[in-house]
């Protein structure tokens, strides 16, 4: 029993970094946003719909004409599943929660027109700068949640 959970610690670890590094190459993109934009990385948010009580964002970016909202996969291979599926298969290996359902906003730009005025996106960048939970101690909570909570599926993040 020790053993088996020491394998999946360590596997969980080992997912973690590459997902950590597929992060990090997204961040290198990001840095090179035009100056009108913005971004933040690995929001910690609070979220009362959520099992874990939080929603963790891989990346915002506040633009004049929307917000984006980026969930990052470092995956090789191939990814499948329909908008409706609760879980896709990568390379028919193992099962990922689809990200289309993780994330419950949703944008859609209606014109090619600036919506947004700087001030505008320094208000909601600050916004979420200060919703941002950084406090180590609750996102290792939020991890633990995470972790008892998906009974074996991998990939199942709020």
């Amino acid at each position: 029993m020790k053993r088996g959970i020491l394998a999946l610690c360590i596997e969980w670890v080992e997912s973690t970094r590459i997902g950590e590094l597929g992060e990090h190459k997204i961040n290198i993109q990001l840095d090179q946003l035009p100056r009108e934009c913005k971004s933040l990385s690995d929001l910690l948010i609070p979220n009362n719909k959520s099992r874990t009580g939080f929603s963790q964002i891989d990346h915002v970016v506040i633009s004049p004409y929307c917000l984006f909202v980026i969930e990052t996969k470092n995956y090789n291979g191939e990814i499948k599943g329909k908008r409706t599926d609760q879980q896709w298969s990568v390379s028919n290996r193992f099962k990922m929660y689809n990200p289309l359902k993780q994330k419950l906003t949703r944008l859609k730009l209606e014109n090619s027109e600036p919506s947004l005025s700087p001030e505008q996106i320094d208000a909601i960048y600050d916004r979420l700068l200060k919703s941002n939970i950084t406090d180590q101690a609750i996102r290792n909570q939020h991890v633990h949640r995470i972790l008892t909570n998906t009974k074996g599926n991998k990939g199942n993040r709020t």
